[in-house]
């Protein structure tokens, strides 16, 4: 299994001493421990082995607790490496989050624009012919129908953009090619780079706290362009094995997609009634995937697999999106088989917001679905004995079944994930 984001953890966080500091206590190879006493800025007061310098650190470090840093030689000056892990990717992380939070847009508004604005005008070829990369973009979107494949999800969670570095970290150390022509992350960068535009530059759209965020997925969008056709060729020479669906036990029912997701993401999404530029709306695509990586690797959680993944999905001449919080339970015995879960939520338009929790634990597969609409609540019901049967026929021991109104509940209220009773409401 590979992770997230695998080249954020080797990057080094440095502190640079902007005062002079006993040479002893400074030697190149010691090991002291650091406490930030006062910060302003990039500049900090910190108490180093009894003494007290000023120092420039480009990332945020803990106040509340002493970390050790490493003395280094660099050029004719000493710099601190930060030598703690978590301490140093949770300083990585919350500077990455920074950059990528107030740029985030929505996929499915972020596609929308791009779409809108590629009916517009006409589109360049490369000189061999093939589509031009915005185009490629577009036509990778998978249908919603075609997901209800298990090959076509799996497919379409490693190429979420997720796991991009890791598939590259992979290649580097020849573990498997490094081909990621349909992954979603490579694609919008290729697209960006096509239109001359430079991750993270920004055009001027609105920032974070310009207006108030909505949900992913809500607020005004323009009448988007019929889409190309779906033709998403298979990743040449990606291995695309997806974790199998499911469970650990209480890991929080199906508003983790809310709340625990969202938490981290949506908070800055920008709200604005025009459709932004395409530069712009591939920029805050790529902040999107960005900032839900960062929450998949979030520092100091136990191990196990905990991905935050959205799926932009074409249903007709629209746009929606599918998210997903896959996790696998980390504390597992070696004897025993790995629990996973599966949060899923998904704007159903007219028919309202649908959520799910899919749990596997001990070879059983349960699951729970709540319906935001009262018409949809019975649609779904209808549809239970046809899930129920495709679940078996692949071979899976189907537990408990259940469809509730309404929103999945939330943290600290009565859990009810299936448990291992056939249970059937409809």
């Amino acid at each position: 299994m590979v992770a997230p984001l695998t080249a954020i953890r080797a990057a080094p966080v440095l502190i640079t001493p902007s005062s002079p500091a006993p040479a002893r206590s400074l030697a190149p190879g010691a090991v002291l421990d650091a406490v930030v006493v006062a910060r302003s800025g990039q500049d900090l007061t910190l108490e180093l082995g009894g003494t007290r310098i000023q120092a420039r650190s480009a990332v945020a470090l803990p106040s509340d607790r002493a970390f050790p840093v490493e003395v280094r030689a660099a050029g004719n000056r000493m710099v601190l490496e930060v030598v703690d892990p978590v301490v140093r990717d949770q300083a990585l992380r919350a500077e990455a989050l920074r950059s990528a939070l107030p740029r985030q847009v929505s996929l499915e508004r972020a596609f929308d624009a791009v779409a809108l604005a590629r009916a517009g005008s006409p589109q360049p070829r490369s000189p061999g012919g093939s589509a031009a990369p915005v185009e490629s973009l577009l036509r990778a979107i998978p249908d919603a129908s075609a997901l209800t494949r298990p090959g076509v999800l799996a497919r379409a969670i490693q190429d979420s953009g997720l796991l991009l570095e890791a598939k590259l970290a992979r290649a580097a150390r020849g573990e498997a090619p490094a081909r990621v022509d349909t992954d979603l992350k490579a694609l919008v960068l290729r697209a960006l780079a096509s239109l001359g535009a430079r991750p993270g530059a920004g055009d001027g759209m609105p920032r974070a706290g310009s207006a108030p965020a909505p949900s992913v997925g809500s607020g005004p969008a323009a009448a988007p362009a019929p889409m190309p056709a779906a033709t998403p060729p298979a990743p040449a020479g990606v291995t695309t094995t997806a974790p199998s669906p499911a469970a650990g036990p209480a890991a929080g029912p199906a508003a983790g997609v809310e709340a625990s997701a969202r938490s981290v993401t949506s908070a800055a999404i920008p709200a604005a009634s025009a459709a932004p530029s395409p530069e712009r709306a591939l920029d805050g695509a790529l902040g999107r995937v960005q900032a839900l990586q960062l929450a998949s690797i979030e520092p100091g959680r136990p191990e196990g697999v905990h991905w935050h993944v959205e799926i932009p999905v074409r249903d007709g001449d629209r746009l929606r999106t599918l998210e997903l919080v896959v996790a696998r339970d980390g504390s597992a015995s070696e004897d025993e088989a790995p629990r996973w879960s599966v949060d899923l939520a998904v704007d159903l338009g007219a028919l309202g917001r649908l959520h799910g929790r899919v749990t596997l634990a001990a070879g059983i597969v349960n699951a729970a679905l709540w319906a935001s609409e009262p018409e949809t609540t019975v649609l779904v019901r209808s549809r239970i004995a046809a899930l129920q049967s495709d679940l078996e026929a692949s071979g899976l021991e189907v537990g408990r079944v259940l469809v509730r109104p309404g929103p999945p509940p939330g943290p600290g209220d009565d859990d009810p994930s299936p448990g291992a009773l056939v249970h059937e409401r409809a």
